[in-house]
């Protein structure tokens, strides 16, 4: 299981950059949303899902034996080649 927090550190691990993460908080995602319900509905409800979503950690039961670690490293090689 992963943490946000973790999952870039992972990400910036394997990709072998120094991490920037740029923080938004609850009023950015408020404000996200206000515009969005003015483009349209649709955009709206889409927006709240994104905004909310991105504002808890999902937990989930282990399965299978792949890692992800290893697939990141896998798209990274796959990157590296072309």
């Amino acid at each position: 299981m992963f943490s946000y927090a973790e999952l870039e550190q992972l990400c910036f691990e394997v990709a072998g950059k120094r991490p920037r993460v740029f923080r938004v908080g609850p009023r950015a995602g408020r404000t996200i949303e206000w515009f969005a319900d003015r483009a349209s509905p649709q955009a709206g409800n889409l927006a709240r899902f994104f905004v909310e979503s991105l504002t808890v950690d999902g937990v989930g039961e282990q399965t299978g034996v792949h890692r992800l670690r290893d697939y990141f490293e896998n798209l990274q090689a796959q990157t590296d080649a072309k």
